[in-house]
């Protein structure tokens, strides 16, 4: 399991590169078990050379993260995205424009 999300988000994070995010980025992941990491990537270009975790939730670490996961990306220009990891190795990357008003 620990590589198949390893994996996964190693796509996702070439997808938010692609996408044109740039670094540092902030993620939280979220998962199914209700467990969470938030991190900062640091680096240059797109070569992440170093992170800081930022929160962990259980505060005594996460053993492995429930899937699926949730992740919120926030890249160094305050563009973001949601990303989905299923325990499948899916990755399901959302950039919606959807505001509250559309959803009416």
């Amino acid at each position: 399991m620990a590589q198949e999300f390893a994996t996964a988000f190693a796509r996702a994070m070439e997808r938010c590169f692609a996408e044109g995010f740039e670094l540092p980025l902030v993620i939280v992941a979220v998962g199914a078990d209700g467990s969470l990491a938030a991190l900062r990537f640091e680096g240059a270009g797109q070569e992440v050379d170093a992170y800081t975790p930022l929160a962990l939730f259980p505060p005594e670490g996460i053993p492995a993260i429930a899937p699926p996961v949730n992740l919120l990306v926030v890249d160094a220009r305050g563009e973001g995205a949601r990303i989905v990891l299923s325990a499948a190795g899916e990755v399901v990357f959302d950039r919606g424009a959807t505001t509250l008003a559309d959803a009416n």
